[in-house]
């Protein structure tokens, strides 16, 4: 009986794909394993069937860390939570301009820093 799979063999990297039956397969697949290294050359795998993912709660997420940089994180979670309880952006207003606000002041404290840096370097030259 002819059954199409792919079968992987994890130490070649080669794959059958409608090679026969099963047990041919899998002959195909061991003799692969066996010729790819010897005990002496073989290297341990970094544990290739661990498929955990790390928690994303451990992660810091990027949007909030580049809000963070500006200052205004506390503002930010304030918006989130009117949003949360209101599920109305009109009724947020007040959090909203306060955090944008904060957002365009950090904006213009970079630029800011960055024009006084700029003529630093040209004065210097």
């Amino acid at each position: 009986m002819l059954i199409s799979l792919a079968l992987v063999s994890a130490t070649a990297g080669r794959v059958c794909r409608d090679a026969g039956t099963i047990t041919e397969r899998l002959i195909v697949l061991k003799m692969a394993d066996e010729t790819s290294s010897t005990p002496d050359q073989a290297v341990p795998s970094p544990q290739p069937h661990v498929r955990s993912r790390p928690d994303p709660d451990d992660e810091e997420d990027p949007v909030e860390k580049m809000i963070s940089q500006t200052g205004c994180l506390e503002l930010h979670y304030a918006v989130q939570e009117c949003m949360a309880d209101n599920r109305d952006w009109r009724k947020c207003q007040d959090h909203v301009s306060a955090f944008k606000k904060c957002i365009t002041d950090s904006a213009e404290r970079q630029m800011k820093a960055v024009r006084d840096k700029t003529s630093d370097i040209k004065e210097s030259s």
